[in-house]
């Protein structure tokens, strides 16, 4: 496999890991508005 594609690669994987962090942050902020209401 070449530099190229692990980058790429990893690139990918960064973009994922970023979206289930967003993921999770709105659901625990949702289940905590649930519970002020």
């Amino acid at each position: 496999m070449s530099i190229k594609i692990m980058s790429n690669m990893f690139e990918g994987l960064d973009f994922w890991f970023e979206q289930i962090i967003a993921y999770c942050i709105a659901l625990v902020l949702v289940q905590f508005m649930k519970k002020q209401i």
